[in-house]
């Protein structure tokens, strides 16, 4: 009777000091089941991992080729965040000397109150799990190589703006990706071949309100694309032009900063660490630099 006491004090001890453990581990920093360690960077949390780089099932080659992984000591996930309204996620990370790229966004704002507006870099390629519930979330611009959606938006009942990934291939999950989002009146989509789409992964109310942008040499191929058809307006990205207040500038020049991407609309990488005179070669239209974004006309 006694032993067994003491072994029950003893494996509570060891329970306890387990749980102690991984949530100290979790708040300030600290080793992930022998192969990660969360760090903090500008109050967003990571997963970085030395020599190791995750990547979805079907991740394009375009994606590979737009990377020199030789660069980096290893790869990052965010999965968190302190408290914030808009947030662009950077493409890589610095902790303790060493560099680590973004590669995935995991669970990082669900069932967030807080979250408004996101951009995702082209270096991640997967976000699973990362924005169902978000009520306030108004804004979004994924990375171009993200291969797979599933009910990642679900629920997110403000969302009125959206980049879709360039290389997307497959929504699919068992909810609608983008079931409850009833507000959404933008959809940018650079896919030239639709992806693969369910009639339930947007609402009947967006399939009335909203307008999807499309290539327009795909214009034809998304009328008759499942899911896609049941659009009232596809149109042209080439006609679309985005009047908004907040919009930084009618000309890019001058960037003080020589290691600058430049992105357009589509989310293509136009031009990297280059001087200002190569922003002159830039023809008109919308561009992001280093999350914000800028015309030119």
């Amino acid at each position: 009777m006694i032993l067994t006491n003491m072994r029950n004090k003893v494996l509570r001890f060891i329970f306890t000091y387990t749980i102690i453990m991984l949530s100290t581990s979790t708040m300030f920093g600290g080793i992930v089941d022998n192969k990660g360690t969360y760090a903090w960077v500008d109050d967003l949390r990571y997963i970085i991992k030395d020599n190791s780089y995750s990547s979805q099932n079907g991740c394009p080659s375009e994606y590979f080729d737009s990377f020199d992984f030789k660069d980096y000591d290893g790869g990052a996930t965010l999965v968190g965040y302190r408290n914030m309204d808009d947030i662009v996620v950077p493409s890589s990370i610095s902790v303790d000397g060493k560099e680590y790229l973004v590669v995935c966004v995991m669970n990082a704002f669900y069932n967030s109150k807080s979250l408004k507006s996101v951009v995702i870099p082209s270096s991640v390629n997967d976000v699973s799990a990362s924005f169902p519930g978000c009520k306030n979330l108004e804004r979004v611009e994924l990375s171009p190589f993200i291969p797979l959606l599933a009910s990642e938006f679900l629920d997110c009942s403000s969302l009125k703006y959206i980049v879709l990934p360039q290389y997307l291939q497959t929504i699919q999950g068992h909810n609608g990706c983008f079931e409850g989002c009833n507000a959404l009146e933008t959809i940018i989509l650079p896919a030239v071949t639709p992806p693969t789409c369910r009639d339930y992964d947007f609402t009947k109310t967006c399939y009335e309100n909203a307008i999807l942008y499309v290539p327009s040499e795909a214009i034809e191929q998304y009328k008759i694309a499942d899911g896609w058809k049941n659009f009232y307006n596809i149109k042209s990205i080439d006609e679309y032009e985005e009047v908004e207040n907040n919009t930084d500038s009618v000309c890019l020049l001058p960037i003080d900063d020589s290691s600058y991407c430049v992105y357009d609309i589509m989310g293509r990488l136009r031009l990297t660490k280059t001087n200002n005179d190569g922003l002159n070669l830039l023809e008109k239209g919308i561009y992001i630099v280093n999350g914000k974004k800028y015309v030119i006309r």
